[in-house]
C-alpha cells in the first residue's frame, strides 16, 4: 500500500507459545484499560482531549492526543496513543512507538501475528484543524513512528489487523482469539 511500510522481515515467523500468551494478554489488557478509562466511546475520547486527524474520507477516522504520542510509554494499555473510529464507534486502539523509533526498533511481540506498520505523511495529509500535529505545511513529508492496532471489537482478520479490510490490511490471522 502506498505510503505504508509493513513490519521488518525478522518478525515474519510463527510466534512461540510464550509470544502467543503475551499477545493475548496485550489484547485483553488493552480492551480492559480502554473500557475502564471510558475511551471506548467517541464522546469519552473527545472529553479526554483526543481529536480527529481529519481522515474521515477513508471510512476510518483516527483520533490522537499529542501528549500521549510524545510520552515515554510504549505498548502500555493505560497510555494508548490513538484510536480508530468507524460510524461513530471506537473500533481499535492504536499503539504508536515514540518519536524517532523506526521499524528496526519494533518489539517482537508475536511474530507474524502482529502487523507493525508506519505511514509517510505527505503535504496532502495536512489537516488545518488538527491542532498543529498533522499540519506539515508546504511540500514536506515525514515518516511516522511504527504503530500496532489492537481491535476492541471482533474483526474478521483478527485483533491485530490493519484498518483496511482483507488482503489490503497486510494481516489476516483469525486464530488469535
Amino acid at each position: 500500500m502506498p505510503g505504508m511500510d509493513h513490519g521488518p522481515a525478522r518478525l515474519q515467523h510463527e510466534p512461540c507459545e510464550a509470544q502467543k500468551a503475551a499477545a493475548r494478554k496485550l489484547i485483553a489488557d488493552t480492551r480492559a484499560a480502554v473500557a475502564g478509562k471510558g475511551q471506548n466511546t467517541l464522546a469519552g475520547l473527545m472529553a479526554q482531549g483526543f481529536f480527529s486527524i481529519g481522515d474521515e474520507l477513508t471510512g476510518t477516522t483516527h483520533y490522537t492526543r499529542n501528549d500521549l504520542r510524545n510520552d515515554n510509554h510504549n505498548l502500555e494499555p493505560g497510555y494508548v496513543e490513538e484510536y480508530a473510529v468507524r460510524n461513530g464507534r471506537v473500533v481499535a486502539a492504536m499503539y504508536v512507538l515514540g518519536i524517532g523509533m523506526g521499524m528496526d526498533n519494533v518489539p517482537d511481540i508475536a511474530g507474524n501475528w502482529t502487523m507493525w506498520h508506519d505511514h509517510v505523511l505527505n503535504w496532502q495529509s495536512n489537516n488545518p484543524s488538527a491542532r498543529g500535529y498533522y499540519r506539515l505545511g508546504g511540500m514536506f513529508s515525514r515518516r511516522e513512528p511504527p504503530m500496532l492496532h489492537v481491535w476492541l471489537e471482533r474483526n474478521a482478520c483478527g485483533p491485530f489487523a490493519g484498518t483496511d479490510s482483507g488482503a489490503m490490511s497486510g494481516s489476516c490471522i483469525r486464530d488469535i482469539e
